[in-house]
């Protein structure tokens, strides 16, 4: 696990096995934790009030900006 300072606070990441989610941050709706585990490329949660983010990053990506 990380913990990540933000502006409101801190948000924890937790890895395992090439996957990373949110386990816990201070925002008031907790989507960044709704969106659970994040394993293919191109996958992506933020913690908008904290202004915290995490992108899995890889050789190829699921959408591109057309499709997204």
């Amino acid at each position: 696990m990380i913990e990540i300072n933000g502006t409101r606070g801190l948000s924890t990441l937790e890895f395992n096995d090439g996957a990373v989610r949110f386990v816990a941050s201070p925002c008031r709706t907790k989507r960044c934790i709704h969106a659970g585990w994040l394993r293919r490329s191109g996958d992506f949660a933020a913690c908008l009030p904290n202004q915290v983010s995490v992108l899995v990053a890889g050789a190829e990506r699921r959408f591109d900006a057309i499709n997204f």
